[in-house]
């Protein structure tokens, strides 16, 4: 006998992939959000089965207003942090799903003042220990950026060789950083972190992406003697001002001898900016409407959409881990708990080393 639709479900969206909606709707992505995350990533294999309109992830969401209690139960099992938008959607959950979250998700770790020491070679051995994991704290919020890098600044930026802002694997690398995270023992935080550092590879290579697509698109045109070196940033520039949410400037051409230039008119007040040499050609009158159409056309892909969209959630992203950084330090929160390499208690050193 066939199994009939659950009642509460309104799509026939794979419940795998329902876990990675609410997952990102429990991170406070919209379904705008949620549509560009998955187009750029249909042809992988799993999200083959994702949709990309926005209808359909709505309805997705809206299926949280009706799950029953148990299926509430599973889903907070696999993604405890949903307990919260379950409760504020569903008040009559509230107190009903604690249950649910495994004892391993919750902080494991003693608190701190329960390991009170009277020795006062371990209270200062104690003192500088807490001193270290203060200085590692604050270096780690001197190396995340206020703002995430514009598609045109990536040249003024430096990275390190994982594609993330020079000084973040300085403080990853720390033989430090897995105790600073024992101090720490915030989930969320940590998750958000984790999701920052992804999102932030993804993004650095779909602006470098973006660029190779436009020079590659240009390179294709036929009678060109030579692209210019800055070929590509009148339209990055554009990419960047959409970044901003600002107005667009008007973008126009000018030919001078066999040379094609490219400026903008800004919007604010009607000036004209610096001119920048985009094309060298025979006869460079026909590359006009070529650039006007590229720019065009790139303005508006999906990559574009993606790129305004990627910035503002790093920019959300990068905001909310600064902020629990300085509340952590202004706290001392990284007192209320031990880690393995806290003086004064057994290390269990040599353990599960063999000969």
């Amino acid at each position: 006998m066939a199994r009939s639709k659950l009642s509460w479900t309104k799509t026939k969206v794979p419940w795998k992939i329902k876990k990675m909606i609410w997952r990102l709707f429990a991170k406070g992505s919209n379904a705008t959000y949620i549509k560009n995350y998955f187009e750029l990533r249909v042809g992988k294999k799993t999200y083959k089965d994702a949709p990309i309109d926005r209808g359909t992830i709505s309805k997705v969401i809206s299926e949280l207003d009706d799950l029953p209690i148990e299926t509430a139960r599973t889903l907070v099992k696999e993604i405890p942090i949903i307990k919260d938008v379950l409760e504020k959607k569903r008040p009559e959950f509230k107190g009903r799903l604690q249950q649910a979250i495994k004892p391993e998700t919750k902080e494991k770790q003693v608190p701190a003042q329960q390991q009170k020491q009277t020795d006062p070679i371990v209270l200062e051995a104690q003192k500088e220990h807490l001193n270290d994991i203060r200085n590692l704290t604050e270096q780690w919020l001197e190396v995340i950026p206020c703002d995430p890098p514009g598609v045109c600044e990536l040249g003024q930026w430096s990275f390190n060789t994982y594609g993330l802002p020079t000084g973040t694997g300085s403080i990853t690398h720390n033989h430090l950083f897995k105790s600073l995270r024992e101090h720490l023992p915030y989930e969320q935080f940590w998750d958000t972190y984790s999701d920052w550092e992804a999102l932030y590879l993804e993004y650095i290579d779909a602006c470098v992406k973006i660029k190779e697509k436009i020079r590659h698109q240009g390179e294709a045109w036929q009678n060109i003697l030579k692209l210019g070196k800055d070929f590509e940033e009148p339209i990055l520039s554009q990419i960047f001002t959409k970044q901003l949410h600002f107005k667009l400037d008007e973008l126009r051409l000018r030919i001078r001898g066999n040379r094609l230039y490219a400026y903008f008119v800004y919007a604010d007040d009607g000036k004209d900016s610096r001119e920048t040499e985009i094309i060298e050609a025979e006869h460079p009158e026909g590359c006009v409407e070529s650039y006007q159409t590229l720019a065009s056309k790139i303005l508006s892909s999906k990559e574009v959409v993606w790129l305004v969209t990627a910035q503002d959630e790093l920019g959300r992203k990068q905001d909310l881990i600064r902020g629990t950084l300085q509340e952590i330090i202004s706290r001392h929160d990284y007192i209320k708990y031990n880690c393995r390499l806290c003086p004064g208690q057994p290390s269990g050193f040599g353990e599960g080393l063999s000969e």
